[in-house]
C-alpha cells in the first residue's frame, strides 16, 4: 500500500542523497584532479573527463534500475510472472557498458584527431 511506497521513497532518497551523491561527487573530483595533475604537461586538446562521465552515468543508472535482476535478487516467481529468467541480465549489462565505453573512446579519438588537424591547418 501507500506506506510501502513512502518507505521505498524514503529509502531511495536517503540512499541517493547520503550514500550515492558523496560517492559520485568524490569520483568526479578524482577524475578532474587526475586530468589536471600534470601541470608541466601540454594541455590536452580535448578534455577526456566527459568521455568517462557519460558512460559511467548511463551504466550506473542501468545498474541502479535493474540491480535485482542483474544480481539475481528478484523474487523466486520472476520466471513465473514474466516467462523470462534472470540469466541474461548480467551479461547484457556488461555488454551495454562495454559498448558505451568503446563508443565514447572512439568519439574521443575522433574529436582528438579533428582538433589536431584544425590546429595544424589553422
Amino acid at each position: 500500500g501507500w506506506k510501502g511506497i513512502l518507505l521505498w521513497f524514503a529509502v531511495c532518497l536517503i540512499g541517493h542523497d547520503l550514500i550515492g551523491w558523496p560517492i559520485y561527487t568524490a569520483a568526479d573530483r578524482f577524475l578532474i584532479r587526475t586530468q589536471q595533475r600534470h601541470p608541466g604537461r601540454r594541455e590536452s586538446l580535448v578534455p577526456w573527463v566527459n568521455h568517462v562521465r557519460v558512460p559511467v552515468i548511463i551504466s550506473g543508472t542501468l545498474l541502479a534500475m535493474f540491480f535485482p535482476l542483474i544480481f539475481r535478487l528478484s523474487q523466486a516467481r520472476y520466471t513465473d510472472y514474466t516467462g523470462f529468467n534472470e540469466n541474461a541480465y548480467l551479461a547484457n549489462w556488461l555488454a551495454v557498458t562495454a559498448v558505451l565505453f568503446a563508443t565514447s573512446s572512439v568519439i574521443y579519438l575522433l574529436r582528438l584527431g579533428l582538433s589536431r588537424r584544425r590546429r595544424v591547418n589553422g
